[in-house]
């Protein structure tokens, strides 16, 4: 059998034990120091019992270690009741119960880690392996390692994030992305291309700076707008495009004025719409082509271009002036009354006659004549008697042709038969004629 190999020891192993030896002599000076008899005080002990079982037996004194290790612990276990008060005080090194005790019932706060006051280099220090990820300082907590976040909902869902220093910059991860908490000082995220998905939530006041304010990254997306706005919308010269409907408000307050170029509701008068604009006409094209303008310099008033269509009554004050060919009625069947007087007229056409077998007259003075059974065709007439060529001119017209009736006396029934010339006819049981 190979004996065993001869322990060889070198110039670390002999510094470890100086280690070791020093530790130990300190732990028995403290142990005296505390009141403990020495190092081989006995302590009663039991074996280890299964749960449910009569459990271990007690200690009942302080256990001095003497700067040596508890090894193989299962678990360890402190007091909160009578007897478990003893708090550490501000020079010492471990972990104890917060519990306190009001006269009447023990309290555990949780547990309590102390170390001395603080001097250089002292901390709490958490270690995995040889590396070093979290260390606790009076003045500071230091996360070695990227800070990861969980928090439950009310759903029973996770939202987990995580916290880094990337050698510049403090930096959150989150399920929207990589968030910038320091950016220069400018805020989360403002010097980061951030993505919001989801559904966000903003509340109080939200303001977007900046030369351009970009909503929505394509022509497809929605922008629902819930609540009022509280100020005008300047769109800078350009559109507002695929509007639904424009739904003006009763209640406004801001007329349009005379400078504007708009629409809008009157604030003292809801029931119509205001449109103006400062000068010039306004016009409505279809197709690109004029269709119609209003305008009170040239051509004041309404300008159709085309046809005027009236489906229904057309009440104009005034003078109506109608240019060019104008049709009244489009079928024989419509009336045309004319209330007032016609100051003048032109007829182009072969024939006036009446448009079905109802007679019509023609009366040459202010009377309400009766139309006879074969209609009625007044002469113009004159109460005096016959003068001169001239004077007939002045009573029933100049042109070749008039005619008119002389009833004083004998009526003469007179008709212009040449450029100054009159003949007349006296009516009576043996009609004579004559010229003047």
């Amino acid at each position: 059998m190979t004996s065993k190999a001869t322990n060889q020891r070198d110039l670390t192993d002999v510094i470890k034990k100086q280690k070791r030896d020093g530790k130990k002599a300190a732990g028995i000076i403290r142990a005296q120091a505390s009141g403990i008899s020495g190092a081989d005080t006995a302590i009663t002990s039991g074996q280890k019992t299964s749960a449910g079982g009569a459990g271990g037996s007690p200690v009942t004194q302080d256990l001095q270690m003497n700067t040596f290790d508890i090894r193989d612990v299962d678990r360890l276990y402190f007091s909160t009741t009578a007897g478990s008060a003893d708090a550490l005080t501000a020079n010492d090194t471990g972990i104890e119960s917060a519990s306190y005790y009001d006269g009447t019932n023990y309290y555990s706060l949780g547990m309590n880690y102390r170390i001395p006051s603080p001097a250089a280099g002292m901390g709490h220090y958490f270690l995995i392996g040889s590396e070093q990820c979290l260390t606790v300082k009076n003045d500071k907590i230091e996360v070695k390692k990227p800070l990861r976040l969980t928090t439950g909902t009310a759903t029973g869902s996770y939202l987990s994030g995580s916290m880094y220093y990337d050698g510049t910059d403090v930096k959150a991860v989150v399920p929207a992305g990589t968030v910038n908490l320091t950016s220069g000082g400018a805020g989360i995220g403002l010097g980061d291309n951030n993505v919001w998905t989801g559904t966000n939530t903003f509340q109080n006041v939200v303001t977007m700076t900046g030369s351009a304010v970009t909503i929505g990254d394509a022509s497809t997306d929605i922008l629902n707008i819930l609540s009022g706005l509280g100020s005008s919308i300047n769109v800078n010269t350009h559109d507002l495009q695929n509007i639904d409907r424009a739904l003006f408000s009763t209640t406004g307050t801001d007329n349009v004025g005379s400078s504007d170029m708009g629409i809008g509701t009157n604030s003292n008068d809801s029931d119509y719409l205001t449109y103006n604009v400062p000068s010039g006409y306004q016009r409505f094209k279809v197709g690109g082509t004029l269709a119609m303008s209003v305008g009170p310099t040239t051509n004041p008033g309404l300008s159709v271009e085309n046809q005027l269509y009236v489906n229904g009554s057309l009440t104009a004050t005034g003078t109506v002036q109608f240019n060019g060919d104008t049709t009244l009625g489009n079928s024989s069947g419509d009336d045309v009354t004319i209330t007032g007087r016609v100051n003048g007229m032109s007829l182009n056409a072969s024939s006036i006659h009446a448009y079905n077998s109802t007679e019509v007259g023609f009366f040459t003075k202010s009377t309400t004549g009766t139309v006879g059974s074969a209609g009625s065709l007044q002469i113009p007439y004159n109460t005096g008697g016959v003068g001169t060529a001239a004077v007939a001119d002045s009573h029933f017209g100049s042109e070749i042709g008039c005619m008119g009736i002389y009833t004083a006396g004998n009526p003469v029934l007179v008709i212009k038969t040449g450029a100054s010339t009159w003949t007349g006819l006296i009516i009576a049981s043996s009609p004579i004629g004559y010229q003047f």
